[in-house]
């Protein structure tokens, strides 16, 4: 079998995980491109850190993460008032192994997000406290569907078959090791930025 560049240039473009990556890296940062040029006030997408590492606080070991974004209202004055940390994992699907999202309406319980308030005090110190949003308000609202299984496919001798999908749930269990991390970082906010604004940080 000869190999030829077009061959290999749609390899790299359908089945290569780096490549899906880095193009997932495009998108955001092409939407910060054309976020950023508005007013001091409106929503501002910070450039993605890609590929740094971070301490699991589970198993203690360090682990790779492949983006985090950070998503910041200020106010006039150009303090930071509000942000939203993103914690991404890229995982490259092929067309031939499908992955299904099962999953059921979100019940009132389930209908919530979490803030981390971190104020800077007159003292030089932080303080830090967390509210919840429950339904009403949530950016989760209730009886939208909510993925509580996946299930992965391939094709074998002209059938569907379910396939694992353990390397989907290592990709999601990661995002959500990762979080943590960002969590506590948002704690520290109030201190990291000055003035005597509060910052907030959702927790997912």
């Amino acid at each position: 079998m000869s190999l030829n560049p077009t061959d290999v240039k749609n390899v790299i473009l359908e089945e290569d995980d780096f490549g899906y990556e880095m193009r997932v890296g495009k998108v955001f940062a092409d939407v910060a491109a054309n976020t950023n040029k508005g007013h001091l006030t409106s929503p501002r997408i910070e450039t993605p850190q890609h590929g740094g590492t971070y301490t699991d606080s589970v198993t203690g070991k360090p682990r790779q993460f492949d983006y985090r974004c950070q998503i910041s209202i200020s106010n006039a004055l150009g303090d930071l008032q509000k942000t939203v940390i993103l914690a991404v994992e890229c995982k490259n699907l092929h067309r031939s192994s499908p992955l299904v999202v099962c999953g059921r309406p979100r019940t009132a319980e389930e209908a919530y997000h979490v803030f981390i308030k971190s104020e800077k005090d007159g003292a030089g110190g932080v303080f830090v406290s967390t509210s919840k949003v429950d339904a009403t308000a949530s950016l989760y609202r209730q009886s939208e569907f909510v993925g509580k299984s996946l299930v992965r496919l391939k094709e074998k001798n002209g059938k569907l078959e379910k396939d694992s999908e353990a390397d989907i749930y290592d990709r999601w269990s990661q995002a959500l090791a990762s979080s943590v991390d960002l969590a506590v970082m948002a704690g520290r906010y109030g201190l990291i930025y000055s003035g005597n604004q509060v910052n907030e940080g959702t927790s997912i």
